[in-house]
């Protein structure tokens, strides 16, 4: 009873938990459904508004002079409303869905938190699910070349440069190619050699080296930098928490980053772009400063009236209100323009370097937050007088400035002091040296911490710094610091590198696959629900009960942990709900048993539940581990199915074990009645006595013809790789009126054709507007030939045909073209007819394809794979290394090693066969069948399935073993088997019909992710049975045979 109400008051405490993390998601949703409601009911307005000028404009003008009227408005938006009203609408609905809760993002909507916080804690989808923030960011090239030549001055260098960066923006994509030709004309006599001799130099190369040879080094070190710059980009979004983020490299060193959940746009900007260039410096005080000063306000500057009025001390207060002048200066935010033309002249500098000083200003990292009157620190910082450069150009490459460096930083942690948050930075045994001089000579001095020319604190030193730690203090919130500190801790970026596009993207499956897939899952789950109770009667109510708590416990512990939810996760949650039911029938299949072998309900339930304990713990201790060693050694898809299938599995076994008990015995203890079956299932499964042992070489046989031809087909057809893993094109289209995804996908998988009848689908989102749309594909991805790009855009322009306006197709040339091919027609001539017909059509074709590309092609470029080449090893090494661990825990569970051979054997056997499924059908199936993020879930919840499927029936196995040592092993086996049979046929099928609800009624999108799993609850169930415990027993005979 003690042990109940335990259980009782955990569930309750857990449930309140939950249902508190899972109300800011609820909260959110009713907020922004309201938002949907709004803009609605304020696009209907505007639509009647636009439709009312339209009647007017047409009552006060004639047609023509209407769109006459029309033409000559001048601004955009203006002409939208009457040209495309539907876009128009479209965007302004947008615009004040966006309004209306930026409206409400500071405003207290649950208890003490505003909208943004509700935000920031609520159940967040993934890219795949609901979309996310597009960023392209372009590394600076020409701060690399910059920065190999250590910033020449060169005349000739630096004009070919600023020519070079001219032409690229004309539509040019390799930088270094234009910067050699731009060179080479400016300086016929002197080659690249001189201005590079440096890099040379370490190459074993000299000044007589080519320019050939030059641009070849150049490109290596410019190709280091860009990979450089993406891996430190990527550790540092895997930092900054976000789940399943896809990151690019683009053609001409751009990167694609696409990040889920980000509600704070301009955070996530700055993380991106920073440099993370570390310095220390020495500074000047005011008083330092203020005789030169007052100098200076002699000076004439243009729109520089008072030096010291723009540059005013600052001044702090003591606890009793004194006033201390402080070493900074408080600058006006309304004045940073002129100060900025202040600090840069080189009159106003050359008063400090008339007397020695050699001063360069930094701001702080934020202004003090006042509306009405907001000011932000300057402070002063001395430079070394034998070193040349700016921070106020923080690039990155420019000379040290600094006497002492960032790169000596190996950690940095953010740390809270009572109500302020800060960062503690740990340096190498180099950078504790440098620190401990650096501090000792600045005793009574304040230092100031500057991060990519921005000063983030000035603390006072008080004595040498043996220890080589500093920290960065100042007035930080937790997320700056955290920020902060992920920034210093992936280090200093190769190559800066600055955001050129940015928009919001809509979900890769497409919000109707979205939609379709959840609604089939929900109704799945119901027919289940019903399929479960009337099975095992009103204890399969009970169990129905656990189940639609597991799911909602599932779903908050995700909320509270801040994660993201994405299709491998759902991967991992069906997963999970297939072993919940299998707890329960377990479960429901041994008080079966005690009660046919005489037993009362009360004792038939407790030895029930007490035989199942030892199935139910080691199918999911198996798969539990799996998850931990996924998570571990993971990344991206499968750490995040990893994270839901650790949840689910705890969950479930909860749920399982105690929800229902809990249940059943409350009944027991009012004296209701509780069955276990019905009427119709009372004897399901009964008598029922298949010779899977003895017919288990015919199993081989199949599975070896299946693995045969599969693996042939491997070798020969192999695979077909999506974007993931292949990497791609990507268009932006962008419409005169919104588009439906689904129809563009569905139309351009039909020309997406390779020569083998191949069919390549590809993902297309939304980009920003409904009227433009983002188009990905990896069809032709390995042909080099410089016509793919037109090969595809002819394509692109094909299936994208109908979403045209007619106006596209009424142009004068086309339409004296279409008079021309009218009159040929007329001809009696048919040979000559046809074929200047086709000349003619094929000429407006031509024009009509150039016409796409300029006005509706906004951008194309060749991206890279997704699962860069460590993901890819480092999943590869995941799940090898969670089969080893499998193997060790059920040798040490089973005391043999012919089980743990038996079921990796079989795990692996599932594995290949549907790798071999999708290498054989691939082309078949009206569906695709590539290899993407979501296959990967799908093979790891294979791996699960079929240990946690094999697993359960060795337990029995085991048992029968054990309680049967008189029996030949064979008749032991088959005895165990067909015990087991009736568990798993009500397990196998009710996780099969969620899949193939989902996979009928989930759009063509998922398909192939239902299909994978499909097969994969199919094959694995096939293996526990035929496979894995005839290996088992094989192996055994063989090694009694041995002896």
């Amino acid at each position: 009873m003690r042990e109940r109400n335990a259980i009782k008051i955990f569930a309750i405490l857990f449930a309140i938990v939950c249902l508190y993390q899972l109300s800011f998601t609820w909260v959110v949703n009713n907020i922004e459904e309201d938002a949907v409601q709004e803009s609605i009911y304020k696009r209907n307005e505007e639509a009647k508004i636009i439709e009312r000028d339209r009647l007017l404009l047409s009552e006060e003008l004639e047609k023509d002079s209407t769109q006459a009227y029309i033409d000559s408005l001048t601004n955009e938006l203006d002409k939208d409303k009457y040209t495309n009203t539907d876009v128009y609408l479209d965007n302004f609905q947008q615009d004040v869905e966006r309004s209306y809760l930026e409206s409400k993002s500071s405003e207290k909507v649950f208890g003490p938190y505003t909208l943004l916080q509700c935000q920031k804690r609520q159940l967040n989808l993934g890219l795949d699910l609901k979309g996310g923030m597009n960023v392209t960011l372009e590394v600076m090239v020409v701060d690399v070349l910059k920065a190999l030549a250590n910033n020449s001055t060169d005349i000739n260098f630096n004009k070919a440069l600023k020519n070079a960066s001219k032409r690229q923006t004309d539509g040019s994509d390799d930088y270094l190619t234009l910067f050699a030709d731009e060179y080479e004309k400016l300086s016929k006599d002197e080659g690249l050699a001189i201005i590079y001799y440096a890099q040379l130099k370490n190459k074993g190369l000299g000044l007589d080296a080519s320019n050939e040879e030059v641009i070849e080094v150049l490109r290596k070190e410019i190709d280091g930098s860009i990979d450089r710059t993406f891996n430190t980009l990527r550790t540092r979004i895997d930092r900054f928490g976000v789940t399943q983020p896809n990151i690019q490299r683009l053609d001409a060193g751009r990167i694609l980053i696409e990040l889920p959940g980000i509600k704070d746009t301009e955070r996530a900007k700055k993380l991106l772009q920073a440099a993370a260039k570390l310095e220390f410096w020495e500074t000047y005080s005011y008083a330092d400063l203020y005789p030169y000063l007052i100098e200076s306000n002699s000076l004439n500057i243009e729109g520089i009236e008072s030096v010291l009025t723009l540059l005013p001390q600052k001044i702090n207060r003591n606890q009793n209100g004194q006033q201390i002048p402080a070493l900074e200066f408080e600058v006006k935010v309304e004045d940073t323009s002129k100060i900025n033309k202040l600090i840069k002249n080189p009159d106003f500098l050359k008063v400090f370097k008339n007397a020695g000083l050699d001063v360069v200003f930094a701001y702080n990292f934020e202004d003090n937050g006042q509306e009405n009157n907001p000011t932000i620190d300057l402070i002063a910082l001395k430079r070394n007088n034998d070193v040349r450069g700016s921070i106020q150009n923080p690039s990155g490459y420019a000379k040290v400035t600094s006497p002492m460096k960032g790169d000596v930083v190996t950690d940095a942690v953010e740390e809270i002091d009572g109500q302020s948050a800060g960062v503690s930075m740990q340096m190498d045994s180099r950078g504790a040296g440098q620190w401990r001089t650096f501090t000792k000579a600045n005793i009574g001095k304040p230092v100031a911490i500057v991060l990519d020319g921005v000063a983030y604190s000035w603390p006072n030193v008080n004595t040498e710094i043996e220890a080589g730690r500093s920290s960065i203090t100042g007035d930080f919130t937790l997320e700056q610091a955290e920020d902060l500190a992920n920034i210093l801790k992936t280090g200093e970026i190769a190559a800066p590198a600055k955001i050129i596009n940015e928009a919001i993207v809509g979900p890769s499956l497409g919000a109707e696959a979205v939609s379709s897939g959840m609604s089939s899952f929900i109704y799945a789950l119901i027919i289940v629900l019903i399929y479960i109770a009337f099975y095992y009667g009103k204890a399969g109510l009970a169990s129905n009960v656990a189940l639609l708590v597991n799911i909602f416990f599932i779903f908050g512990v995700l909320a509270s942990l801040g994660a993201v939810l994405t299709l491998p996760g759902i991967a991992g949650i069906i997963l999970t709900i297939g072993m919940s039911i299998d707890a329960n029938v377990l479960i429901y299949e041994r008080v079966r048993e005690e009660m046919k072998n005489g037993k009362g309900i009360k004792l038939a339930i407790k030895d029930g539940y007490q035989s199942a304990y030892s199935s139910i713990i080691d199918a999911n201790v198996t798969t539990l581990l799996t998850g931990i060693i996924l998570y571990t050694f993971g990344t991206g898809p499968i750490k995040g199915f990893a994270t839901t299938l650790i949840i689910g599995i705890l969950t479930s076994l909860f749920a399982a074990i105690f929800i229902t008990r809990l249940i059943i015995q409350s009944r027991l203890d009012k004296g209701k009645s509780i069955s276990f079956s019905t009427k119709l299932t009372d004897g399901a499964f009964k008598n029922i006595n298949i010779d899977f042992i003895g017919k288990r070489k015919r199993f081989y046989a199949l599975s070896l013809i299946i693995l045969g031809i599969g693996i042939s087909s491997l070798f020969t057809k192999g695979l077909h790789l999506g974007v993931d893993f292949a990497g791609g094109r990507t268009y932006v289209v962008r419409f005169d009126k919104p588009v439906n995804n689904e129809e563009v996908r569905s139309s351009l998988s039909k020309l997406f054709v390779d020569e083998e009848g191949l069919s390549y689908a590809p993902e297309v989102k939304t980009f920003g507007n409904t009227n433009q749309i983002k188009i990905t594909t990896s069809y032709l991805i390995d042909n080099n030939d410089k016509e793919v790009d037109s090969i595809i855009t002819q394509k692109l322009y094909e299936g994208c045909k109908f979403l045209l306006s007619e106006s596209f197709f009424k142009e004068d040339q086309i339409g004296s073209i279409d008079k021309e091919i009218e009159e040929l027609r007329k001809d009696d001539n048919k040979q000559e007819k046809t074929e200047k017909i086709k000349v003619l059509e094929d000429e407006k074709e031509k024009i009509l394809l150039e016409k796409f590309k300029k006005q509706y092609v906004q951008s194309s470029e060749k991206v890279g794979p997704t699962i860069a080449d460590d993901i890819k090893q480092s999943a590869v090494w995941a799940v090898v290394f969670s089969l080893i661990i499998i193997f060790v825990y059920i040798l040490i569970r089973f005391r043999k090693w012919q089980f743990s051979l038996g079921a990796v054997l079989a795990a692996f056997h599932d594995v290949i066969i549907v790798l071999s499924l999708f290498s054989i059908f691939y082309g078949l199936l009206p569906f695709s069948l590539e290899i993407d993020q979501a296959f990967i879930a799908a093979i790891l919840t294979i791996i699960g399935y079929s240990l946690n499927d094999t697993v359960v029936v060795f337990d029995r196995v085991r048992e029968y073993l054990n309680n049967n040592k008189k029996k030949q092993v064979k008749d032991i086996m088959n005895g165990a088997l067909n015990s087991t049979l009736s568990r798993t046929i009500n397990t196998s099928l009710t996780t099969f019909f969620v899949l193939l609800i989902i996979f009928i009624f989930g759009g063509e999108v998922i398909q192939g992710f239902m299909f994978a799993l499909m097969v994969g609850v199919l094959v694995g169930t096939y293996s526990s049975l035929f496979i894995a415990s005839p290996i088992m027993l094989d192996t055994i005979k063989k090694e009694s045979t041995n002896k």
